[in-house]
């Protein structure tokens, strides 16, 4: 008896943490983890498809007032959209995600990393709409 009460509390207070675990899952189901920076280039991942995250790429760039340049889609694995400053590489990784990289400007500054933030959250929000 002692072992079922002490199961069942277990039970009952694993039942919190699980709908936590589904609720996270869930709200990161089509970008995950938070803007990542090294080396004046910020990258996030996503769950979609390479094409899906280069249009968004182009249409953030475009909506943040850059003037697209040049966008291409280089092969099936990896695409670009290169903007006055701002340049994007969408790569697709065996794993089943695509990471975006974003690079702004040409130094590793406050401000170039803010504007990288800031283009990437864009990406994150047109592609969870």
């Amino acid at each position: 008896m002692r072992a079922v009460a002490v199961f069942s509390i277990l039970a009952l207070g694993a039942l919190p943490l699980s709908s936590c675990i589904v609720a996270v899952a869930a709200a990161g189901a089509a970008a995950f983890g938070v803007v990542s920076y090294d080396k004046n280039e910020s990258w996030m991942d996503f769950h979609q498809d390479l094409d899906r995250v280069h249009q968004a790429a182009q249409d953030a760039v475009r909506g943040q007032g850059y003037t697209v340049l040049e966008s291409k889609k280089i092969s099936a694995i990896e695409a670009t959209v290169d903007a006055e400053g701002i340049f994007v590489r969408v790569e697709k990784f065996p794993d089943g995600f695509v990471r975006a990289k974003v690079r702004s400007g040409t130094f590793e500054t406050e401000d170039n990393k803010r504007k990288a933030r800031l283009l990437l959250e864009d990406m994150r929000d047109r592609i969870n709409k």
